[in-house]
């Protein structure tokens, strides 16, 4: 028995179909999305005196579980290979593990951290800045980007995402105006 036709035969003798097995792979990632989701918001809100601002471990378990899904899919496409569809298998793969390295830059690459006197942004797209806190002269909250753009003199702006961990107490800390957190 070949290893490509291995699959399909599992599925047939659990009297399943490939319509069904997607349908409850499906289901499931929707309920695990769900569920982490809805513990990285009740994360945000229960934390205080962060010093660090970042996604939480919902988003973070979910970036983690879109690797096992992104990889199982290269498998599957190894599988398929040297079918008719081996092509569109593996570029489909290859499409869906793009993203989840995008995200995967996004979610651990970005980060905020502040102590009395100065902020520190970490990004992976710009360069590491420490910027003076005593330079930050305005806030502003961006509904279309969903952050908080913190204007600095001679620093260039902090954006600080609405999603991360920690954003009523920077918002606290800074020497200026700051529009009401969470955004209305």
């Amino acid at each position: 028995m070949s290893l490509p036709s291995l699959l399909p035969d599992m599925l047939a003798t659990l009297g399943l179909d490939y319509g069904m097995v997607i349908t409850l792979v499906g289901v499931a990632g929707a309920v695990v999305m769900r569920v982490l989701m809805n513990w990285s918001k009740e994360e945000v809100r229960q934390h205080t005196g962060a010093q660090v601002l970042q996604y939480p471990k919902g988003v973070r378990l979910m970036v983690q579980g879109l690797w096992v899904v992104g990889l199982g899919l290269l498998a599957l496409a190894g599988f398929a290979w040297g079918g008719p569809h081996a092509k569109f298998a593996l570029s489909f793969a290859t499409v869906v593990n793009a993203i989840v390295l995008t995200l995967h830059l996004l979610v651990f690459g970005e980060r905020v951290t502040w102590d009395a006197a100065h902020i520190h942004v970490f990004s992976l797209w710009g360069r590491t800045r420490v910027i003076p806190i005593h330079t930050v002269v305005a806030c502003e909250f961006s509904r279309m980007w969903q952050q908080y753009r913190v204007q600095t003199e001679g620093h260039g702006p902090v954006k600080v995402n609405v999603h991360w961990v920690g954003v009523p107490e920077f918002l606290a800390m800074l020497p200026c105006r700051v529009p009401a957190y969470p955004p209305a």
